[in-house]
């Protein structure tokens, strides 16, 4: 199941690659957030989410890795952003 955020929320993302990686892009949504990336890393992302939105929503985080011959392969994560539970006492 998909990692869940309440919307003002904070992700951390972390990866390592292969010894082959020339170089690593982060997308959010399809959006570059992280051009030359390291190979291995972590990095702290806070998405926002508008104030109107419709929730949940998703939002795809994607890790696009290649090597020196420009071959690429890339793992997607999703996350959803969904108001806070109300807990009952």
């Amino acid at each position: 199941s998909p990692d869940t955020v309440s919307p003002g929320g904070c992700v951390i993302l972390s990866w390592t690659t292969g010894g082959g990686t020339t170089s690593v892009d982060l997308l959010r949504d399809n959006s570059i957030i992280w051009d030359n990336a390291p190979s291995n890393s972590s990095v702290q992302d806070c998405p926002s989410v508008p104030s109107d939105a419709a929730l949940p929503i998703s939002i795809v985080y994607m890790l696009q890795a290649y090597n020196s011959a420009g071959q690429s392969v890339s793992q997607s994560l999703s996350l959803v952003v969904q108001p806070l539970s109300a807990t009952p006492y």
